[in-house]
């Protein structure tokens, strides 16, 4: 399966194999080269949207998002951290991801599908990292 094509409803890994599309996004890497939970977030003219289990790009609803979360999601894009977060007054969207915990162990894990969004999208301004300064996540 290594260098073969993968069925219909899966993901390939970039290094070789197969995951199902339902593994993809999903918080915990099935591939060998973590490749299934790669593009999971995306900041896009700062609003922030996200990829679960292979579905399209949705926003984040701002119902208990914190500068935590925003931390923990520009660390995954490869930033040191976020610079500043926001929730903008209106939804205008039909669904959005909710976070349902308290704390940012497992972003992908803890993103819910909402169809009421009360508090607005998310958005969020990461910051580029900058030499002789320390990131706030431990390597």
């Amino acid at each position: 399966e290594r260098l073969c094509d993968c069925p219909v409803d899966t993901f390939r890994c970039s290094a070789g194999g197969c995951v199902p599309d339902k593994f993809v996004c999903d918080g915990q890497p099935q591939c060998p080269d973590l490749s299934d939970e790669w593009g999971c977030f995306s900041v896009d003219g700062g609003a922030l949207k996200v990829r679960i289990e292979s579905q399209e790009l949705k926003p984040v609803c701002g119902d208990g998002w914190t500068k935590e979360l925003s931390d923990a999601v520009c660390a995954k894009l490869g930033f040191t951290e976020a610079k500043s977060f926001s929730i903008s007054g209106e939804s205008g969207e039909d669904s959005a991801y909710r976070y349902m915990s308290t704390n940012a162990s497992n972003l992908l894990g803890n993103m819910a599908l909402a169809s009421n969004c009360s508090a607005g999208l998310v958005k969020i301004e990461c910051e580029q990292y900058l030499c002789g300064r320390e990131s706030i996540t431990p390597t």
